[in-house]
């Protein structure tokens, strides 16, 4: 299975980040392989962030998050988190408190795309 990749919706770019089913230890490495897409295109994306309740985020994830979000979050246009537990959105939310950001959590792929497209006319 594909762990990044890009999805087209109205014409419009959205790199997706599924995290499902990945081992702690390869969280970081599905996180870096979106940076590199990112940083090699130099083109400001939206972003589709997938999660499950097998997911687990490390300090160690959220420092690298945190460092990636500070260097090139001019190359993030917006981002949305799908299936973050409980736990997971307040941990979100102190993201988006010490970064000044604005990301979301929905409770579908559909919605949360819905959101990316209409922020992003």
């Amino acid at each position: 299975m594909e762990r990044v990749h890009k999805a087209i919706h109205s014409h419009k770019v959205i790199l997706v980040l599924d995290y499902s089913g990945v081992r702690p230890g390869e969280m970081l490495a599905v996180m870096e392989e979106a940076m590199n897409i990112l940083v090699h295109e130099n083109e400001p994306r939206l972003i589709l962030v997938k999660f499950d309740d097998k997911s687990f985020i490390s300090p160690a994830f959220m420092r690298r998050a945190e460092q990636i979000n500070k260097k090139h979050g001019h190359l993030i246009l917006n981002q949305a988190f799908v299936g973050l537990s409980v736990i997971k959105t307040f941990i979100l939310k102190g993201f988006n408190l010490f970064l000044g950001k604005d990301y979301k959590s929905f409770d579908s792929n559909e919605e949360a795309i819905r959101y990316l497209l209409a922020d992003a006319r």
